[in-house]
């Protein structure tokens, strides 16, 4: 029961082995970690915790701050970001709405503004006016749809009916919207995250088949998306027990930045197994990823007294603000 549950505590550490370092700046070793990702040299899960180690030192430096926070958001981490700036007093610069902008897009207005509820509205709805056309409710979506028929408000449509946690009207959406210009990126990236979080990996690596080609310079999610179904795949292809094989999934999609997905892996296997340290650090690590201190304190406090060792994990849970 016991031997991996330090594993994960070792892994919020990972970024130790970059610290020897000896490149000039903090910023050409942010390039440096984006190329060993690139390389295959270390993992998504890697590269930004060793980042936010570099941010924590230099987050007055506007280049480091919006590399990492792009990386962040790319990943799945948009609702992360905008709990950081909520937290931020200080006038927002150029570099601060540019990147809060990105996470509203990248990660939906209609499922963030359900997070955020007022705070939403009196803290970010200013910077929205002439840079994102909001459709706030599904009435209205349904009138943009009805009135455009284009690729772009079916997309829309998908995201919103993705953030109400309907998979399959947001892939009927988004399906259409492929229809209507096939293989748009759009399109592509909203199929794929479903594909995921349905956990149909066939699925996207098929979409990918026909609608991405390798290419030089891509963004970040066409490489991480096919990457994370092989992954699942092999998984279930396994020989390891089904309890194994949930272990292994909770894994990948928390060190790839698919944390309710993972969360839910988290909650099967306490479910079968309460008592267990590895599964309860591991949901730890879930709940510090996602930001909620007092819950990864509250499962890395019973993994350790189950344990009978302390975690290093517990202090960068504690140092969450």
């Amino acid at each position: 029961m016991m031997r991996l549950f330090f594993t994960y505590s070792l892994v919020v550490f990972c970024l130790l082995f970059f610290s020897a370092c000896s490149l000039n700046s903090a910023e050409s070793k942010m390039e440096k970690l984006a190329q060993d990702y690139q390389d295959d040299k270390i993992n998504n899960q890697q590269m930004l915790l060793a980042m936010g180690e570099i941010f924590l030192s230099h987050e007055e430096n506007d280049t480091i701050k919006r590399d990492y926070f792009t990386r962040m958001i790319i990943s799945g981490y948009s609702a992360w970001a905008l709990q950081y700036y909520l937290k931020v007093d200080n006038p927002l610069t150029e570099t601060d709405q540019e990147i809060i902008l990105r996470a509203l897009q990248e990660g939906g207005l209609y499922s963030l503004g359900k997070h955020f509820e007022h705070r939403f509205d009196s803290k970010y709805q200013p910077m929205l006016a002439g840079n994102i056309t909001i459709a706030d409710s599904l009435e209205n979506l349904n009138n943009v749809v009805k009135e455009r028929r284009d690729a772009e408000s079916y997309a829309k449509r998908s995201s919103f009916f993705a953030s109400l946690e309907k998979p399959l009207m947001a892939q009927a959406d988004m399906e259409k919207s492929m229809q209507l210009s096939p293989c748009n990126d759009e399109a592509v990236y909203r199929l794929s995250l479903n594909y995921i979080n349905r956990e149909n990996p066939d699925a996207l690596l098929e979409l990918f088949s026909q609608c991405v080609s390798p290419q030089a310079h891509q963004p970040e999610w066409k490489i991480l998306f096919p990457e994370v179904a092989k992954q699942v795949i092999d998984v279930r292809n396994s020989n390891e027990n089904d309890e194994k094989k949930i272990f292994n999934l909770a894994n990948i999609y928390v060190n790839n930045g698919f944390i309710p997905l993972a969360l839910r892996k988290t909650q099967e296997l306490i479910a079968l197994d309460s008592e267990n340290a590895d599964y309860l650090a591991l949901q730890a690590f879930v709940y510090y990823r996602k930001g909620e201190k007092q819950n990864a304190l509250d499962m890395i406090s019973r993994a350790e007294e189950i344990s009978g060792r302390t975690s290093r994990l517990r202090t960068m849970i504690e140092q969450l603000k």
